[in-house]
């Protein structure tokens, strides 16, 4: 350890709890945006064209033809509701909430196609961009629902924390 300005300067100090907050806020507000713009990219081509996305749903062989309509409805805006929320800093437990529901949905739905042994494209950005699901998109879906799963239990964990605090400021 090395001494700077009479204080021990060692890994704890960078690992303070301020730096800590401040790296993992930051962390949260580009995952945000980047969770955001990929809700957003992918729910346009949904909307704009719906009957398309009722066909990528319809080539996973997953749910029936009427429940496939149901899917196809719900997503985008299920989408578009988080990005907006993820965005504008509203909601934003909630928004992890489904941020987390939605691609592990999406991971489900992969892994039954591989599993299947079909060969797809994934649909995710329309017709637009052509993307076959594989194992590597795949696992990338994985990492952004367990990212998304991690910040919704921290905000849940700080309402807990504000209540707590709150309730007993009042005593």
């Amino acid at each position: 350890m090395l001494e700077k300005n009479g204080r021990l300067f060692s890994v704890y100090w960078f690992l303070s709890e301020h730096r800590v907050t401040r790296f993992v806020y930051v962390f949260e507000v580009a995952l945000r945006s980047l969770v955001a713009s990929l809700f957003i990219a992918s729910s346009f081509p949904h909307v704009a064209n719906p009957l398309e996305f009722l066909n990528t749903v319809n080539s996973y062989q997953i749910v029936s033809v009427y429940s496939a309509v149901f899917v196809a409805a719900m997503v985008p805006i299920l989408q578009l509701t988080s990005a907006i929320a993820l965005l504008t800093d509203s909601f934003v437990e909630a928004a992890w909430f489904w941020s987390m529901c939605l691609f592990g949905l999406f991971v489900c739905a992969q892994a039954i196609v591989l599993w299947k042994g079909m060969d797809i494209e994934c649909g995710c950005f329309g017709n637009t961009v052509h993307f076959d699901v594989s194992v590597v998109s795949m696992l990338a879906l994985s990492a952004l629902a367990c990212c998304s799963a991690l910040f919704w239990r921290v905000h849940a964990l700080q309402r807990v924390l504000n209540v707590v605090t709150s309730s007993s400021s009042m005593v």
